[in-house]
Formats: C-alpha cells, sequence, structure tokens
C-alpha cells in the first residue's frame, strides 16, 4: 500500500482537469501522493482509485473498440480483486457521447467495485442509487461542487474584457458556455432568446462549433469551441456575463461543471429542470420547465434588480462551495475506506463527510 506513513496513494483517473487540480490542491501537504496509471494497466501500490470520467480512460492508443471494451473490463475486475479501494465521484449517470450501451456496461461494472460513492447532490444521489448496482456495504457521501474562483481572478475590467472578445457593451449579458455537447441544447436557448426579443440583453455562445447554424441576430455573439481553452480565456468569457444558462437535457446528466464557474464568479443560472441545479444553486437559481417557450418568458421577464439579488445570492455560496472544506471532507472519505479514521470528535463523522452541501 501506501510507501509513505500517513500518505495515501491515490490514482485519480482520468489525471488532470481543473477539478482535481483544484481538489488535491487543497489537501494536507504529505496527505496524498497523486500517481499516473502506466500502459499496463498495473493498479497495485495504489490505495484509493479515485475516479471521475470512466470514458475518459484510453488504455493504449489504436485499439478496436471490441479490444478495448474486453480490456478495460478486465482491468475493472482486475481491481476488483485487488486491494484497491475504488472511490466514484459520479458526474454522470452515462457517458454523453459513444455507444449507449457500452456506456451503460462500463458504468455498471465501475459500481460493482465501488467501495466509497461521491455525489454531487441528494438528488443525483438518489437517481444514482436507483440505476448501479453498487454494492450494498458501499458508502454513499454527498460532497458538492467546488467553485473556480481562485481559478479567475478578475485582473481586468468589464469594458477591457469586452474589448478583448470584440463584444458590443450591453446591460445584461448571458452566456451560453464551455464545451459543444448536443445535450446542453444550444440551439434551444439561441430560439429561446430571440423569441423573447428583449433589446437590451445579449447572448454569449461559446458551446459550439463552427460548423453549427446560429440565427441571424446580432444580439446573438457566437466564439466557436475550436480547441480546448485555458483558464484565462474561460475566466474572461465567463466574466463578461451577467447569468449563465444550462438547458441541459437528456438521460446523462447528474451535475454540471458551470455551476462551479457560476459560483465562483458570483453568477446565478437560468437552468433546465435538472434537481442538481437547483439543489447546488438555492436562490441563486432560476428553473425553467425544459420547453423553448419556458426559457422564452424567462429571458423576457427577468429584471437587472432580480439579476442583481441572484449574483448576490451566488457569491453568498462561494464559502460553502471553497475546496478547503471540501478536500478535507474528501481526505476524511478516503480514510474511512482505508481503515484509518478521520480526525474528528466521536459523532462527527458524518457531520464530516455530508457537511457544507446545500
Amino acid at each position: 500500500m501506501s510507501s509513505v506513513p500517513g500518505t495515501l496513494a491515490v490514482l485519480p483517473i482520468p489525471f488532470g482537469g481543473d477539478y482535481l487540480r483544484s481538489l488535491y490542491g487543497a489537501m494536507p501537504v504529505g496527505a496524498i501522493r497523486e500517481l499516473r496509471l502506466g500502459p499496463w494497466l498495473y493498479p497495485w501500490g495504489v490505495d484509493i482509485l479515485h475516479l471521475h470520467v470512466p470514458e475518459r480512460l484510453t488504455l493504449r492508443p489504436g485499439l478496436d473498440p471490441a479490444t478495448y471494451q474486453s480490456r478495460y473490463l478486465a482491468f475493472i475486475e482486475q481491481v476488483g480483486r485487488s486491494p484497491v479501494r475504488v472511490v466514484w465521484t459520479v458526474h454522470n449517470r452515462r457517458p454523453h457521447r459513444g455507444d449507449p450501451a457500452w456506456g451503460t456496461r462500463l458504468y455498471q461494472a465501475w459500481a460493482r467495485v465501488a467501495s466509497a460513492v461521491i455525489h454531487q447532490s441528494r438528488w443525483g444521489q438518489e437517481v444514482a442509487l436507483g440505476e448501479l448496482p453498487f454494492p450494498r456495504d458501499a458508502r454513499h457521501v454527498v460532497i458538492p461542487h467546488g467553485h473556480f474562483g481562485e481559478l479567475m481572478p478578475r485582473l481586468r475590467s468589464r469594458a477591457e474584457l469586452e474589448e478583448q472578445l470584440g463584444l458590443p457593451p450591453c446591460p445584461i449579458r448571458f452566456g451560453a458556455l464551455g464545451q459543444p455537447l448536443e445535450s446542453k441544447r444550444v440551439d434551444l436557448i439561441m430560439r429561446a432568446f430571440g423569441r423573447a426579443g428583449r433589446r437590451d440583453q445579449q447572448l454569449l455562445v461559446t458551446a459550439l462549433t463552427r460548423e453549427d447554424e446560429v440565427p441571424d441576430d446580432p444580439r446573438i455573439v457566437v466564439l466557436p469551441y475550436d480547441v480546448r481553452r485555458g483558464r484565462t480565456e474561460v475566466a474572461a468569457q465567463v466574466q463578461v456575463c451577467d447569468a449563465l444558462v444550462c438547458a441541459h437535457g437528456g438521460d446523462a446528466y447528474l451535475s454540471s461543471g458551470q455551476v462551479g464557474d457560476a459560483v465562483g464568479a458570483g453568477l446565478p443560472i437560468l437552468a433546465s429542470p435538472l434537481g442538481f441545479f437547483r439543489e447546488t444553486m438555492g436562490e441563486a437559481c432560476w428553473t425553467f420547465d425544459g420547453t423553448e417557450a419556458g426559457l422564452a418568458a424567462l429571458f423576457a421577464s427577468l429584471t437587472a434588480e432580480e439579476i442583481a439579488r441572484g449574483q448576490r445570492a451566488a457569491e453568498a455560496l462561494q464559502s460553502g462551495y471553497s475546496w478547503s472544506g471540501i478536500a478535507r471532507r474528501t481526505l476524511d472519505l478516503y480514510r474511512l475506506v482505508v481503515g484509518q479514521g478521520v480526525r474528528v470528535g466521536p459523532g462527527e463523522e458524518q457531520a464530516s463527510v455530508m457537511g457544507g452541501t446545500h
């Protein structure tokens, strides 16, 4: 197991990304040693396999789908027979892309070997428990998604950022941001925005490619997602907005990283009925019914005063979604799973793991 007493050897899958960098960067010095999976899929010498997005494990390049799937499932079985403890932060119900049958099979295989599961909302926990075959003795905890405020320091004024991005100034700007996914329903967002017809509003869209169709509307500004963006560019796009729009649909989502940007920048969200958004954002969320007409009515009705109140509510969430608290609760869970115990007083274990959720 761990080569250094008191230090846990943690293998995250996949490695890197804003979420893991923020989480492990907030861990106490010496608490964990972060490992990377080698090409031979050898998991021993690891205390915790911290699973995030299972479909992003690439194995070796050039494998045909059948061989890839066979080797991946064999790896999961190998992990299940090993001393490694799997802790899964369940972001989704299944992958957003690819063969749905394979995605379901992959998630079910990982669920069967999970020692502990981190859910990012109580709503998400209920959904995941109803759909995935977790072991009866697996631990289930709710630890919220942290915010990315520290990754997005406000270094320039809004006017300077608008000039940098080529955006005309406007009183109210909404953002449909992030990676392009069909399940984000950006086409619905653009249609609803046009239908609302507010001249004092602008919609910034980055969750599209150059091939996607865009309405002929000067109030809709598109910055196509061509390559993965760095945090400086993401920060600029978020910070010129007054609120974000998340019309997420389909049967894959349990959470969304959009809340990390929204809370970090102090922005409210116009959200689809996905239970995660309302639970996570609270008063910093306006929920519409998932339809184009419902979102159009919300665009048409929101006032600058209401948006300002939503921004204050989002800022108030920042302390509860700080990575220091999330890292502490995650480390407590790791120690419980490997039998090290936790550094809390009697009767405080559940509060330590579950505390800070909204």
